[in-house]
């Protein structure tokens, strides 16, 4: 700037940034006249020593009072401040509301699930390790056992004896978690004549299989394929991956419980008659189909899944299915084995009044699958299933639940997105230029929203989209800061 700009300056500038030019320039004493003089006088002082041969120099000068004024606010006319301002705030919601419109594009394609599920799976692994489950007891027929007592599959007569020992201790309900279409080896009258004379003993089927072997005992009459086995189909994620994980159980197939034409003819899951069975014996009033054919125990509603739940965007919506919320721990109940219960080395208050589950822990069975936890027998997420509806009743345990929709309209998600995309926007309007300081708020904020998103599953059983409102949140500011820097910086 020239000699007469540089004074203008000087004279019109904050008595704080005059001082600092003072401060920077150290003028000997007497240079500049009293402070109880005008600054235009002492600006016009300044001026005069600094051109003098003795003096700095306008160039110095010059320097020291752009440096005055960069260590306060740009010094910006009001009306060009407010008006960048609000064309900052409104680009950055109009991000904004694109990037959110984008995010549930890609999710409604369903481009975004295996990333929203494995994010699921990772929020249930980084929960607070729950207690075992007192109400439930697996006993498993290992290797050893088969080895010991037998072939495999386990004999009729076996199997009859097990369930004999059992019965001594007294407990609630036992299941069965083996396919018993015909007879295996001895013992086929004993173990028949057991469930037609203990309605509390439940075995499984495989609805739709065409294979005989998981159709349900042939010997059963029309009420026992209806109250005393449940069907114990798994729904796999992933379809046609290599690595097919269990997140979900089902409930029924029916929800007016019309029959199925198929010999696996009951309507109820496996999990959801053991539940039942033991709730009953609570106490506990029956289970009801409420005025919107969702499944009700106790006061406590098991909504089914929605075609859109969480990160699934085609659930075939034709079943009664609900997440399965896994017990944090390496088991949800006790286990002993075959050998233990039928040499009597199970102590009978592990026994009394609880939910037994008998199950094959023999790698020829194939009963194992991928959960969020890690691999797990088929007994064993039967179990969970079993111990989730129970302690929904009885505890308030939280079932899995996700942000509210309306027909179809998943609002209170678009919302949650549209929140967090907004504040990737907010980010860069507040701190504008500062790109470094912009992408570590970011990712300080996107560490939030993780931690948000786990409390409220461990809290409360809410899964929040994670995935795409952390996509919003990085879209928009990325797309902000670009948008900043070309659209505005060159403006001021």
């Amino acid at each position: 700037m020239n000699r007469d700009e540089l004074l203008d300056n000087l004279c019109s500038c904050s008595s704080g940034t005059f001082d600092r030019v003072v401060a920077y320039l150290k003028p000997p004493a007497g240079t500049l006249s009293s402070e109880r003089n005008s600054q235009a006088t002492r600006a016009a002082e300044l001026l005069i020593w600094a051109e003098h041969s003795d003096g700095p120099s306008l160039e110095k000068l010059e320097k020291c009072y752009r440096r005055a004024i960069g260590e306060q606010p740009a010094k910006v006319p009001i009306k060009h401040s407010k008006r960048s301002l609000w064309e900052v705030i409104l680009t950055s919601l109009l991000i904004s509301g694109l990037t959110t419109g984008l995010v549930l594009g890609m999710r409604s394609l369903g481009l975004l699930e295996s990333l929203e599920l494995e994010a699921y799976d990772h929020l249930l692994q980084l929960r607070p390790a729950e207690q075992l489950d007192e109400h439930i007891l697996v006993v498993e027929v290992n290797q050893e056992d088969i080895n010991e007592y037998g072939s495999y599959p386990l004999e009729d007569t076996k199997l009859a004896e097990l369930i004999s020992k059992l019965e001594q201790y007294q407990p609630r309900v036992i299941g069965v978690d083996m396919h018993r279409y015909t007879k295996r080896g001895q013992g086929r009258e004993q173990l028949i004549a057991q469930f037609r004379e203990n309605s509390d003993i439940i075995t499984v089927c495989k609805y739709g299989s065409q294979s005989k072997d998981f159709y349900p005992p042939s010997e059963f009459s029309k009420e026992q394929l209806r109250n005393q086995v449940g069907f114990s189909n798994l729904p796999l994620d992933g379809a046609g991956k290599q690595v097919r994980t269990i997140r979900r159980q089902l409930l029924s197939y029916a929800p007016k419980l019309s029959e199925s034409p198929h010999p696996c003819s009951t309507p109820f899951s496996f999990s959801l008659q053991l539940a039942y069975r033991f709730l009953d014996k609570e106490g506990i009033q029956p289970m009801t189909l409420n005025d919107d054919d969702e499944w009700e125990f106790g006061g406590v509603v098991f909504k089914p899944l929605t075609v859109h739940f969480g990160g699934y965007q085609q659930l075939n919506g034709q079943s009664d299915q609900i997440m399965i919320n896994y017990r944090s721990s390496s088991l949800p109940g006790r286990k002993v084995t075959f050998k233990q219960v039928l040499e009597g080395q199970v102590n009978r208050d592990d026994v009394k009044d609880r939910i037994v589950l008998i199950g094959m822990n023999v790698e020829k069975s194939g009963d194992i699958h991928d959960t969020p936890y890690r691999e797990m027998l088929g007994v064993w997420i039967q179990a969970h299933m079993v111990s989730q509806i129970i302690r929904a009743v009885i505890d308030e345990r939280p079932l899995i639940w996700v942000l509210p929709q309306w027909r179809g309209v998943l609002w209170g998600e678009t919302f949650w997105i549209l929140a967090w995309s907004s504040v990737g926007g907010l980010i860069v309007w507040r701190f504008q230029s500062r790109l470094k300081l912009i992408l570590l708020i970011c990712g300080i904020t996107t560490l939030v929203l993780h931690q948000i998103c786990l409390v409220i599953l461990s809290t409360s059983g809410g899964w929040m989209p994670l995935v795409p409102s952390g996509l919003g949140l990085i879209f928009t500011t990325v797309s902000s800061s670009i948008a900043y820097k070309y659209l505005f910086k060159h403006k001021q």
